[in-house]
């Protein structure tokens, strides 16, 4: 006796060929025993295979990513995180798969199965954190680089399209310069914080190959004996910083005698 979710018909005949009975989920039958013999045939349509998730991002299984989010570093088998979201073993197991090697980024770089992708996104792949970083501090950039360019004397701008400059040529040769503190600017409240982000690579790679001077310096405090290296590390990294800072206040005060 055969059972199984769903028997094709080329298998339904191979078992009435070997004298073995088979049942399925879709209501097809057959049995034979001493002189009783059931036939029960039921269309392929009748069976509906299960759906699989569409979006990961919605219904229930928000709950998975959240409880993955708030502890990220806590290993959880499938039963275990079953029981904290409330749902089943199946679908937990369907959100797993998406999230890993063969998950939505490979498939959408794969543009419809014309390549085959496979990375590893999760195993200390440099892009991973540079992409993270770019999207945790963008903003800081963004912020001083809008708040220069609406501070910029729109009569400059009209004044060198009246001298015949074009579009590039008003951009390279009067907004770039005039915007140059404000850049340097942006650029200080981005790499400043940067400088001392452990928590990123940790997050997304965790891997020796990724590390940034953040890590360096958070390994050697917790390690004992390397306070003195930590120091060190502090002291490179303020002097990198210090450097810019001065070219910035030094910008500052040409713009200001140039104001005056």
């Amino acid at each position: 006796m055969v059972a199984a979710p769903y028997i094709s018909e080329s298998v339904q005949a191979r078992c009435k060929e070997l004298g073995v009975g088979y049942i399925d989920l879709n209501g097809t039958l057959s049995l034979i025993y001493n002189d009783v013999y059931i036939d029960v045939v039921r269309p392929a349509t009748a069976f509906k295979n299960p759906q699989g998730i569409k979006n990961i991002f919605s219904g229930r299984s928000r709950r998975i990513l959240r409880v993955l989010l708030v502890h990220p570093y806590h290993p959880y088998r499938l039963e275990k995180l079953a029981s904290e979201t409330r749902l089943s073993v199946g679908q937990v197991s369907q959100v797993v798969r998406r999230l890993q090697d063969d998950g939505m980024v490979n498939r959408l770089f794969s543009l419809g199965g014309l390549f085959e992708v496979n990375v590893h996104w999760l195993t200390g792949q440099p892009v991973v954190v540079v992409l993270g970083l770019v999207y945790g501090y963008v903003p800081y950039m963004i912020l001083p680089l809008y708040a220069g360019l609406d501070r910029l004397p729109q009569s400059t701008m009209e004044a060198a399209r009246d001298l015949g400059a074009n579009r590039l040529e008003s951009f390279w040769r009067v907004t770039l310069p005039m915007c140059r503190p404000t850049i340097v600017a942006g650029v200080l409240l981005t790499c400043l914080p940067m400088l001392g982000d452990y928590f990123t690579s940790d997050m997304l790679s965790a891997s020796p190959k990724t590390a940034m001077v953040g890590n360096l310096i958070n390994d050697s405090v917790q390690a004992p004996g390397q306070t003195g290296q930590a120091g060190a590390f502090v002291m490179l990294v303020l002097l990198v910083t210090i450097l810019p800072m001065f070219y910035y206040v030094r910008v500052t005060e040409r713009g200001d005698e140039v104001a005056t």
